[in-house]
């Protein structure tokens, strides 16, 4: 295996978000506390290798609106959308922090590919980003490497094999699709015209649902998992939205049906799971595939309602891609389409997924199965991003899964919010209506930057510790969250 660079410390911090000029529209609210991790990291003793990874979504793009409506995908405009980014108020301290980090010998700056700013790997964009952090010197930007080719940073620490990505490749909604980005720059630098770029359904969720209700309902930007409920939280706060939220469905059945194998492949490195012969639990039999993309097909051409898709087939209990692991693919999109006729089955559906596993460190996710089932044995220590959940897991074998959170306040509904009918009803209007200060007042938002921290030791030792960045009586400190969530 080949190891870019052996170090002595990895920082690993993700989903920052920074982007938007409007307040409504910036979720990034913890500069201070990520402007004192990074200076207390620069400050490291000269003789360590210390490299911080920005683990994906650092800016996003997806938020930017100045020059005007945002575009799935912009390659005109993402140089001064960046350079707007780092000059506003309310992130230019973390871009100054990372200047004089890159400026500090021994240290490494690595930026991992996030799904909302995928702009980052075009040629043009990566040098305007590399400009705003290095400023002109040459020895800072030897300091800078960017990883956004979709095979994440990989580095060694005390002698374990440490791999950094994004995560959102394995996230049907959500996956970078490399080689069309790689067309778009082949076809500028020949000067030639491109092919129309295509959308995941995560980047239409948030363009054509979730960025146009914010300022009625902001707090849809918080919700995570975006499927499963952010899109039905949108619709139950504006069906008039029905008609975009169809949309984005019948994007994620037909483009992670043809690219599903494709996502990941430079994640496992031996298999090309792309061929549709494939084995295993990924793969799509060619001909129910096809099935499915008929039916899809013959409901977008009905332009039927996500309402008017419910399916009465128990199997529709079933999350979508639970059916396509199943091979159920006749019901699949029903599943996908079943959103909650009204806020009491809404109810159940938050029930169901803000449970205590989501939000504790200590137990896996989607997102941690699926990259562990990926990546080789090779991989001593894997982290993710993209999720928004802190988590530190043992994948078994001495290997270690963790996911480093976010810097964005996130959105959490318990007992006190889902416990009877009334009491979600009452919630569920004051988040239409209430600001983020009434929100954190009643127990709805979670602040839980985080920062996984991977040391050599002296002698040998190695250390691999998730820690949450909070604010102390003499400044920052850091609390570390042992294995099983507690601190």
């Amino acid at each position: 295996m080949t190891v870019i660079q052996e170090l002595d410390e990895v920082h690993v911090v993700s989903d920052l978000h920074m982007g938007g000029a409007e307040p409504d529209f910036q979720v990034f609210d913890q500069q201070e506390l990520l402007v004192g991790l990074i200076d207390q990291l620069r400050d490291r003793p000269k003789s360590r290798r210390v490299a911080l990874v920005i683990n994906g979504d650092m800016v996003d793009l997806l938020a930017e609106r100045v020059f005007g409506a945002p575009r799935y995908f912009d390659p005109d405009r993402a140089t001064a959308e960046l350079e707007a980014i780092a000059g506003r108020p309310a992130f230019e301290p973390v871009f100054d922090a990372l200047h004089r980090f890159v400026r500090r010998p021994g240290r490494r700056l690595v930026l991992v590919l996030g799904n909302h700013e995928i702009e980052l790997a075009l040629p043009w964009v990566r040098e305007k980003m590399v400009e705003l952090l290095a400023r002109g010197q040459a020895a800072a930007r030897g300091r800078i490497h960017l990883a956004f080719d979709g095979a994440g940073f990989l580095c060694r620490v005390a002698g374990r094999t440490v791999l950094c990505v994004h995560g959102n490749d394995v996230d049907p909604w959500n996956f970078t699709p490399y080689e069309r980005l790689r067309e778009v720059a082949v076809a500028r630098t020949f000067d030639r015209a491109a092919e129309p770029w295509t959308p995941n359904a995560g980047t239409k969720l948030v363009l054509d649902v979730i960025n146009s209700i914010k300022k009625e309902a902001a707090f849809i930007d918080l919700m995570k998992p975006e499927a499963e409920v952010a899109a039905r939280l949108a619709y139950a706060a504006d069906p008039s939205r029905a008609a975009n939220i169809a949309a984005c469905l019948r994007v994620a059945a037909k483009l992670s049906i043809d690219q599903v194998g494709r996502r990941v492949g430079l994640l496992g490195g031996a298999a090309e799971l792309a061929d549709a012969t494939a084995t295993g639990p990924q793969a799509i039999p060619p001909n129910d595939a096809q099935e499915l993309m008929t039916r899809v097909e013959q409901l977008h051409g009905q332009r039927l309602s996500p309402l008017e898709l419910i399916s009465e087939d128990p199997m529709a209990e079933l999350g979508f891609w639970d059916e396509i692991r199943e091979g159920n693919f006749g019901a699949a999109f029903f599943a996908l389409a079943g959103f909650p006729k009204d806020l009491g089955e809404l109810r159940e559906l938050l029930q169901e997924v803000m449970t205590d596993a989501a939000f504790d460190p200590g137990q896996g996710d989607k997102t941690s199965r699926a990259l562990g089932e990926l990546v080789g044995d090779e991989i001593d220590v894997l982290v993710a991003g993209h999720t928004h959940f802190e988590k530190h897991l043992d994948l078994g074998g001495g290997r270690l899964y963790f996911n480093s959170g976010t810097w964005i306040p996130l959105m959490r509904m318990g007992p006190a919010h889902l416990g009877d009918q009334q009491t979600f009803e009452n919630t569920f209007e004051l988040l239409k209506t209430g600001t983020k200060a009434e929100w954190e007042g009643e127990g709805l938002l979670l602040r839980r930057p985080a920062v996984v921290q991977l040391t050599a030791e002296a002698g040998g030792g190695f250390t691999a510790e998730l820690r949450r960045v909070e604010r102390g009586d003499d400044g920052m400190r850091l609390q570390t969250i042992s294995p099983g969530g507690g601190a």
